[in-house]
């Protein structure tokens, strides 16, 4: 199968870097449980978690070379790679961060077959069997072409409410992504 797998929020662990950001600058301590949403106005200041992370992407490699690995990430991945499975990275990070994207790829041994940038295009235009995200706008978008939307959970996910979204199942880490991943093979009859 062709796996595309979101890097931020379900390999790479953003937040934990862009909550020191915030505290050092800002003075305001926050936690991952409070993040519910993409734009979460950061308290007593007038930027919000989305403005953070993308100016620390932007402006700071190390923020990038720095980000904690998602549990499990490394394991699962490198599995699929030896089960066969064509692994995509699909990212919206800014295209002039790719140089570091990669670095840090190959620094956590994250195993790929190819990075793509879905800026302007949207992750729905992925070709690919499944997308491992966690952002219900992007699983929505893929699964509506008939696809397999595995939405990677995250507080700022929690309040998606699965309603007649068949083709999208929550996943809470990787050891879930492994099983549902299998048993997608074994429905479509591959080895």
């Amino acid at each position: 199968m062709r796996i595309a797998i979101d890097i931020d929020g379900v390999i790479a662990d953003q937040i934990p870097g862009v909550l020191k950001r915030i505290k050092d600058k800002y003075g305001v301590q926050m936690t991952k449980g409070q993040i519910r949403r993409w734009d979460e106005p950061v308290p007593d200041t007038t930027t919000d978690i989305r403005v953070e992370i993308e100016t620390a992407l932007s402006k700071d490699p190390n923020y990038i070379l720095e980000m904690p690995v998602i549990h499990g990430a490394v394991d699962a991945i490198t599995q699929l790679d030896q089960e066969g499975h064509t692994i995509i990275l699909a990212t919206h990070r800014d295209p002039a961060v790719e140089m570091h994207t990669r670095k840090w790829l190959v620094a956590m041994g994250i195993r790929f077959h190819g990075v793509l940038n879905t800026i302007g295009v949207g992750k729905g235009s992925i070709v690919a069997d499944v997308l491992v995200d966690d952002n219900p706008d992007n699983v929505m978008a893929f699964s509506a072409g008939g696809r397999t939307g595995l939405l990677f959970t995250q507080p700022w996910n929690d309040n998606f409410e699965q309603g007649r979204h068949e083709r999208i199942l929550r996943v809470h880490g990787w050891g879930e992504v492994m099983k549902v991943i299998r048993q997608l093979k074994l429905g479509r009859g591959e080895q």
